[in-house]
């Protein structure tokens, strides 16, 4: 292939490979200030939500092992699936209604057993 020709075409592909946003999802860079607490109880413990570059945390659940993972965001929703260091994971599934979220969290123990649900509310921090 001729050089002239060769370097036409990786041209074309450098400029026509699309630049993408780490994350193109709204909730990207936004923490939430609420609270988690056992299913049919009213009133839960103080916790932080995080959204930062693709990834959930819940800052409350730092002290049990676990830290950020990976989450999906699409329609006023999001679901993430935390691990803490003994391998139980937490199901996270919210919505998100303004500068709101709200959801539960599933707790599995490390062979997949449902153990607790939790809820979850929490307002945009400012």
């Amino acid at each position: 292939m001729n050089k002239r020709l060769l370097s036409l075409m990786i041209s074309l592909c450098i400029s026509s490979t699309p630049v993408y946003a780490a994350s193109s999802s709204p909730l990207d860079g936004k923490t939430f200030v609420g609270q988690v607490g056992e299913k049919g109880k009213t009133t839960g413990d103080p916790d932080t939500f995080t959204f930062t570059a693709g990834k959930f945390d819940s800052i409350a659940c730092h002290e049990y092992g676990y830290g950020d993972a990976p989450y999906t965001a699409k329609e006023g929703a999001f679901e993430s699936t935390t691990t803490n260091t003994s391998g139980n994971k937490m199901i996270w599934k919210g919505t998100v209604k303004g500068d709101e979220i709200s959801g539960t969290a599933t707790m599995l123990s490390s062979d997949g057993a449902p153990q607790d649900e939790m809820w979850f509310k929490a307002s945009l921090k400012r």
